[in-house]
């Protein structure tokens, strides 16, 4: 079979895991950071020998969280537009296209994800969100967009070799 014909798996799969993780409430979704927070503060008390009283964790958990979700949400959308630069690339845009439409196509993801939210118990749809995603999306369109350009030259070299 031609890489072709499924190279746009990647990209449907990670949207289902979006749509999956954003279909949690904000109970369960904020639980599974939390659990991150937790084992991040673990590890700082581990190698730095220091452990942090319940007052010092109250004030910095909530704060760690908060940033363990954007980055989160960043990286999500990061591996979106890289699965979509793939398939353009496969497909044979040109860079500058496959960049345009990659983050085109992630942000119009990150605004509708951020709508269906409004829809899931205890969550919002937050254009900040969608800032973040974007964001995310146009560092993993480049990041993306660099391999296979190097990749490809690579490749070139070794075939007039």
């Amino acid at each position: 079979m031609k890489l072709k014909y499924i190279s746009w798996l990647p990209a449907v799969i990670i949207m289902c895991i979006i749509f999956i993780f954003s279909s949690k409430t904000a109970t369960v979704s904020g639980e599974s950071s939390m659990q991150i927070a937790n084992a991040l503060v673990s590890a700082y008390e581990y190698t730095t020998d220091k452990s942090l009283d319940e007052f010092e964790k109250q004030d910095v958990l909530p704060k760690l969280d908060h940033i363990v979700r954007k980055i989160a949400h960043g990286m999500e959308y990061a591996l979106l537009a890289a699965s979509i630069v793939f398939h353009l690339w496969v497909v044979g845009f040109a860079p500058k296209k496959i960049f345009l439409v990659s983050v085109a196509i992630s942000g119009m993801y990150a605004a509708t994800d951020e709508f269906h939210q409004l829809f899931i118990e205890g969550r919002s749809g937050r254009i900040t969100d969608v800032c973040i995603d974007t964001f995310g999306a146009l560092v993993g369109a480049i990041l993306a967009i660099g391999i296979f350009t190097f990749i490809t030259k690579k490749r070139k070299q070794r075939s007039s070799i």
